[in-house]
């Protein structure tokens, strides 16, 4: 689609490797972790139109943390003022503050974040809960580390007050209110992904895999 920018994959290659490509005309995207260092990596993406507004982002998500992930997701209803990120966040948690807000230590959170571009030896400068589901995860058999959560289909979609989020992994749909001051053309078609990572010292790096990445926008009548 006419109208995409891609302001850059915001990461220092020893905290978080991220790829980017085709399989059969789908997009795909990885996100690895790493053997030693804290920090964060992210990408996103911004759709420029004055008349088309994203109304559903889709994707399939399979995450394994290793020994490595704080928590991976998806941003959207992003703010880009060029230092910082700042929006909401679909995060699936594994450890680290991540955990520690998830109200019982639970899988998945809705979070509102600020995200500083290229501090990427720092984590996920700010977040601030909004609400927490379970995901369904298995042990991979690698300690008490060894979590895995899908994969799973995801959809978020823009309805009046804020957002629907849907999965085949969820029990009911969860729907995040926003506030008409935070949410515009600009933060409505400005999404993207993050991996959070902690210190350690090991092979086990994680892995954030995005498949079958679908984005559904309107033309305003």
């Amino acid at each position: 689609m006419e109208g995409w920018t891609l302001p850059g994959r915001v990461w220092e290659g020893n905290i978080s490797y991220i790829n980017i490509s085709e399989v059969e005309n789908k997009s795909k995207i990885e996100m690895i972790g790493n053997s030693v260092y804290p920090g964060k990596g992210a990408i996103w993406a911004k759709l420029e139109s004055e008349y088309i507004n994203i109304q559903k982002i889709e994707f399939k998500l399979d995450i394994d943390r290793g020994d490595s992930f704080n928590a991976g997701g998806l941003l959207f209803n992003v703010t880009d003022n060029g230092e910082y990120l700042k929006g909401y966040m679909f995060s699936v948690n594994f450890a680290g503050d991540f955990l520690k807000n998830s109200e019982g230590s639970k899988f998945g959170s809705i979070y509102e974040f600020e995200y500083k571009i290229g501090a990427n030896r720092n984590n996920v400068e700010k977040i601030e809960h909004i609400c927490t589901f379970d995901l369904p995860h298995y042990e991979t058999g690698d300690g008490r580390r060894g979590k895995h959560v899908g994969p799973t289909n995801i959809a978020i979609e823009v309805i009046n007050t804020g957002y629907k989020i849907s999965s085949n992994s969820l029990t009911e749909d969860i729907y995040i209110d926003v506030p008409a001051n935070k949410m515009n053309r600009e933060t409505i078609n400005t999404f993207g992904f993050f991996s959070d990572h902690y210190e350690h010292s090991c092979a086990a790096v994680g892995y954030f895999v995005l498949e079958d990445i679908r984005v559904t926008a309107v033309k305003e009548i």
